[in-house]
């Protein structure tokens, strides 16, 4: 796993993978941040991918910055790791905002990396006209499916297209069909699974990444995932607040689907 550690008294994380991978030097100047990156050793795109995602959510839940920013030619081989984390060309830094509904969710609804695991805390940003509280699994799925697939949107921007397909103004959260054609107007090669679990469970086992629509005791409820490739997926808002959820595919049915009914939209 992949840890930030912070240098005592010095602006400075080192980042460890079982081994020390990087340096990262930053300074913080009126709540926005500016910093660099020492390579110690060969990082692919996934991995950096994680740790832009850690480097983020920390300088947003320990410092509270309004804006990060990097040099471009810092950035070295990792400039579109960045731009597909929300950096954008602003002179001659990549700089990425921090929009303000960041700070009107509390800190405990995501996780280490910025994926969203407690819809339960999130009353401030509207889904039609309810809360995300109560019928906003939709949205928040497609949002972590977003950033998993290295194609991060705002939360303000998910959230609103999202709206546009509630049923009845929100009250029974989205249409599966609307949430599917949103996700390819947005460029991403999904495949749809309508119907029966089993199916679902065949389909999520053969892809990288998805968001699964089952019924439960309360109604019905959508979730993100990734595939681990050993039979397991990592689950994001299955459960409020639970971090690292990894169960067996069909465990996770037995546990939380009710129904032989299913549907699934895989990558």
């Amino acid at each position: 796993m992949i840890v930030l550690v912070k240098t005592p008294n010095k602006d400075e994380f080192i980042v460890y993978d079982g081994k020390k991978l990087m340096n990262i030097y930053f300074s913080i100047e009126n709540k926005r941040v500016f910093f660099k990156f020492e390579l110690l050793d060969d990082i692919s795109d996934e991995k950096m991918m994680e740790i832009i995602n850690l480097f983020n959510n920390k300088m947003i839940r320990t410092y509270k910055v309004i804006s990060l920013s990097i040099h471009i030619k810092d950035s070295l081989i990792y400039e579109n790791c960045f731009r597909n984390s929300l950096y954008y060309e602003k002179g001659n830094f990549l700089q990425r905002k921090v929009e303000p509904y960041r700070y009107a969710i509390d800190d405990s609804a995501f996780d280490r990396e910025g994926y969203i695991i407690n819809q339960g805390l999130i009353e401030e940003v509207p889904s039609g006209k309810f809360k995300t509280s109560k019928t906003g699994c939709g949205w928040i799925a497609c949002y972590n499916l977003f950033k998993l697939m290295n194609k991060e949107k705002t939360i303000k921007e998910v959230s609103s297209a999202i709206s546009d397909t509630a049923i009845f103004k929100g009250m029974f959260g989205v249409d599966v069909f609307g949430l599917y054609k949103y996700l390819r107007k947005n460029n991403i090669d999904a495949y749809f699974t309508p119907i029966f679990k089993n199916q679902c469970i065949r389909d999520i086992k053969n892809s990288k990444y998805g968001i699964i629509l089952y019924i439960h005791n309360r109604g019905s409820h959508y979730v993100a995932y990734k595939n681990l490739g050993n039979g397991k997926c990592i689950y994001y808002n299955a459960v409020y607040g639970r971090n690292n959820h990894v169960m067996e595919i069909e465990d996770f049915y037995k546990k939380f689907s009710i129904t032989p009914l299913g549907m699934l939209i895989s990558v």
